[in-house]
């Protein structure tokens, strides 16, 4: 029982001071944006060699190469950049898609991926909202 506590305890400590540590920022660099949009909620690809961006108002995604220094527009769609998420290999980007008929006033919610290589779409799930 002893032998558990000794290992327990530097284990437990070690695990605590892990999850205290805090990140240290070691460079800041201004993007060469577009000063006509309020760029919001930047993600890093999962090589880091690519910026996810959209506006304050969630409308479109843009991808930004820090290398090359150039923007591309993913989608232009309202609201797509609410909530959107980048596949682990990088390779695919999903958003949500909001359309309203102007009739009825019902609203269609899609699930929207985009493989970023080619900028084909896919709809994966679409449904009514009320």
């Amino acid at each position: 029982m002893k032998l558990r506590v000794t290992y327990f305890l530097p284990t437990l400590l070690l695990v605590v001071s892990t999850l205290n540590a805090q990140l240290k920022a070691v460079d800041v660099q201004h993007l060469p944006l577009d000063q006509s949009r309020e760029w919001a909620h930047p993600q890093f690809s999962p090589d880091g060699n690519l910026i996810y961006l959209t506006t304050m108002g969630f409308n479109g995604i843009w991808e930004f190469s820090p290398a090359t220094q150039s923007l591309r527009q993913i989608t232009g769609d309202p609201g797509s950049g609410f909530g959107f998420t980048v596949s682990p290999d990088g390779g695919q980007l999903a958003y949500r898609r909001t359309s309203t008929d102007e009739k009825t006033h019902e609203r269609l919610q899609e699930v929207v991926l985009v493989n970023l290589a080619d900028k084909t779409t896919r709809v994966l799930e679409s449904g009514e909202t009320v």
